[in-house]
């Protein structure tokens, strides 16, 4: 008779931790893609920007773009609401190099592209002071000019 209580009590305790377990993890905040894409290109000081890393943030979501050799620029996924906007230069100078490693840059036509350098203060989206904002509604398109 002891054994038939202790089991149930610990299958009653059993089931408790699991509903505990199950609504605990219902509160948790769960990361929302979005379907928008934020498009554009990526100057400094007029020129285009090739290869760079483009970091959008907007606080709990965050998505990434590359720019293609002419500085233009595609993420998407990107977060909705205002963003903050990092260009990664450092990280697009390594996508380059093995781009010509692989051979993609062997077109004669196609002048390559010149691999063009920012302020790291650009690099942290957070930091480089550059915002827009994303919606639903979308075209989402944002030049990002660094001076």
């Amino acid at each position: 008779m002891k054994m038939s209580r202790l089991a149930s009590l610990s299958g009653c305790l059993a089931a408790a931790l699991c509903c505990a377990a199950l609504t605990s993890c219902s509160d948790v905040e769960r990361m929302e893609l979005s379907d928008e894409v934020l498009e554009g290109k990526i100057t400094y000081k007029g020129q285009p920007v090739p290869y760079a890393m483009a970091i959008v943030t907007n606080g709990r979501d965050s998505a990434t773009g590359t720019a293609a050799n002419d500085g233009t620029y595609k993420v998407e996924y990107a977060p909705l609401g205002e963003v903050q906007i990092g260009v990664n230069t450092d990280a697009g100078q390594g996508m380059m190099m093995s781009a010509k490693m692989a051979g993609q840059h062997s077109d004669a036509s196609k002048p390559a592209a010149k691999f063009t350098a920012v302020p790291k203060k650009y690099f942290e989206p957070t930091k480089s002071g550059i915002t827009t904002t994303v919606t639903e509604k979308g075209p989402n398109h944002f030049d990002i000019v660094l001076e």
